[in-house]
């Protein structure tokens, strides 16, 4: 009921992202942990605003297992990228370049920096396959035409340093909770409202 496909993208028809392409975009030790203990991957939900959430849906191992085994066959077929170690100055260089010159944490964290409507960035090596986060960052409408993410334009050689970067960003260990409810309160637009309204 939240994950579904092939709707206009509205907050009222979808809460969730697509999964037809789960195996692409995740790693299985990652997904059977996420099912079995969910939390927040973007603190405002989904569509930000809309309060939407992952329940916890108390799996049994064998469930998880099940269900682990058909998300990981919806597939694509995705261009390969091999992560590579930077050297200090490289790290600094495309950190720079994060924070000062693309819009990135606009919208993304890294280790609580940064904007709060997309996924947070720190431990994707954890989370993503390689090929799926490197063709997020060169075209995320290859992958999804609903994703908001827009295609930054940059010069090759800055696309695979940000790749390299964020691959090597280990999280904090610490799991994301949805921000609170009463604190941030819905903001859901109205059928009624134009435009004009809304912007």
């Amino acid at each position: 009921s939240c994950h579904r496909s092939l709707v206009s993208g509205s907050w009222k028809e979808k809460n969730a992202p697509d999964l037809s392409l789960e195996g692409s975009r995740v790693q299985r030790p990652w997904l059977e942990a996420y099912l079995q203990q969910p939390h927040a991957i973007r603190k405002r939900g989904y569509y930000p605003g809309s309060g939407s959430r992952m329940p916890d849906f108390q799996l049994s191992s064998r469930e998880v297992t099940l269900l682990a085994d058909f998300l990981m066959d919806q597939e694509m077929e995705i261009a390969g990228f091999e992560p590579k170690n930077l050297s200090a100055f490289q790290a600094n260089k495309a950190a720079a370049l994060l924070k000062d010159k693309l819009a990135c944490m606009g919208c993304h964290q890294i280790n609580g920096e940064g904007g709060v409507i997309g996924p947070e960035l720190s431990g994707l090596n954890k989370r993503l396959n390689p090929d799926y986060m490197m063709a997020m960052i060169s075209d995320p409408h290859q992958l999804s035409t609903e994703v908001v993410m827009p295609k930054i334009p940059m010069d090759e050689r800055y696309r695979e340093l940000i790749a390299h970067y964020l691959w090597s960003r280990e999280g904090d260990g610490e799991q994301n909770t949805y921000a609170s409810l009463l604190e941030h309160p819905l903001l859901l637009e109205k059928d009624s409202d134009s435009p004009q309204a809304l912007y």
